[in-house]
């Protein structure tokens, strides 16, 4: 599992209803992810009861997910689109229908959401083994406690719908978002090399603007990625 390229991947989003238990609108969470041995932050998710803004150190696009839509926010070029949560569920829905049936290609990407549980920074976790070709690639740590209630919700209905072996039937590679959004926050990650990212957080005053785009970005089509 490289790291550094786990923020790309198949844009999945979430939906729900509810708010997270322990969250305020007027604070906010910050949850850094640094490696253990020092070194530049690999991300950082700032989160309310009712929004997820992720930043990831090797793109420019930022990943905000709020109770209607997600929005993929380009800082470099200064636009965005964005997916309304039903637009992404017909979109997944759509792709497990044309995806090729099991055995017609070698396997592939896996996630497996274990039983194994453990504290970290204040929060419980439940570790993820990305599996590749049947071998371990690596392991996440996640947290749903950190989660916005709503998000929470449709990531476990979106988890659960999807064939286990998606991915692979996909050809696809499972990014940070996608499991940030089926599996939740990532709290700690331990590479196939062996290299430890751990995650720090902190809770600041909500002004509100963190979870917007930018004034004066030019919106593009979801689709053609056109104006």
């Amino acid at each position: 599992m490289r790291v550094k390229t786990l923020a790309s991947g198949l844009l999945l989003v979430l939906i729900a209803i509810g708010n997270a238990p322990g969250f305020s609108a007027k604070r906010l969470k910050v949850i850094t992810l640094a490696p253990t041995s020092g070194g530049a932050s690999f991300a950082t998710i700032q989160v309310d009861d009712r929004s997820l803004l992720a930043d990831f150190e090797n793109t420019s696009e930022s990943f905000l997910i709020t109770d209607d839509a997600v929005f993929i926010i380009n800082r470099k070029d200064k636009n965005y689109r964005v997916q309304t949560h039903a637009e992404i569920r017909e979109g997944a829905r759509r792709a497990v229908e044309l995806a090729p049936s099991q055995g017609t290609i070698p396997n592939g990407v896996e996630l497996k959401l274990t039983e194994q549980a453990a504290k970290i920074a204040g929060f419980q976790a439940r570790k993820l083994l990305r599996m590749n070709k049947g071998q371990s690639d690596g392991e996440i740590w996640v947290s749903t406690d950190l989660m916005p209630a709503r998000l929470r919700t449709l990531g476990q209905d979106l988890r659960t719908s999807l064939p286990k072996d998606y991915w692979s039937r996909m050809r696809g590679n499972p990014g940070m978002i996608e499991i940030i959004m089926m599996f939740g926050v990532p709290l700690k990650i331990v590479s196939n090399d062996l290299k430890t990212y751990q995650a720090t957080i902190v809770s600041r005053p909500n002004t509100g603007s963190v979870f917007a785009v930018p004034a004066g970005y030019t919106k593009l089509d979801s689709s053609t990625g056109k104006q």
